[in-house]
């Protein structure tokens, strides 16, 4: 996969190699800002359990995404997350989150949203 990693914990960006399924390695913590920017092939991203940053626009413009399996513990998302992601069907989000607002994190059309607890 096309990962750009720093420090073995912060992912910098994805380059779009044209897989479908995106599995964010165990040991990420960060997802930097724009990492997976307009990544258009993509559909479905799991997030590992070890993530407690989102960083501004990280999923921006992925227009075929529909699928994101969030970690289970405390997730700081920064605004803009999924704007662009008009096929996003399904996120589950973790049981603290902070402020997850629909205009300002771009969930513009979403069917299912669980909450794990």
């Amino acid at each position: 996969m096309g990962f750009i990693i720093r420090d073995n914990t912060i992912l910098e960006k994805y380059q779009e190699d044209g897989t479908t399924e995106v599995f964010i390695p165990e040991g990420i913590t960060e997802i930097r800002e724009k990492a997976f920017q307009e990544c258009r092939t993509i559909e479905f991203v799991q997030i590992p359990e070890t993530v407690t940053f989102i960083g501004e626009s990280a999923f921006i413009d992925c227009s075929n995404l529909k699928k994101v399996i969030m970690p289970t513990g405390t997730v700081l998302m920064e605004r803009s997350c999924f704007m662009g992601c008009h096929q996003l069907q399904e996120i589950n989000f973790p049981k603290q989150i902070y402020a997850v607002y629909e205009k300002e994190y771009g969930i513009e059309i979403l069917l299912s949203a669980h909450f794990i607890i």
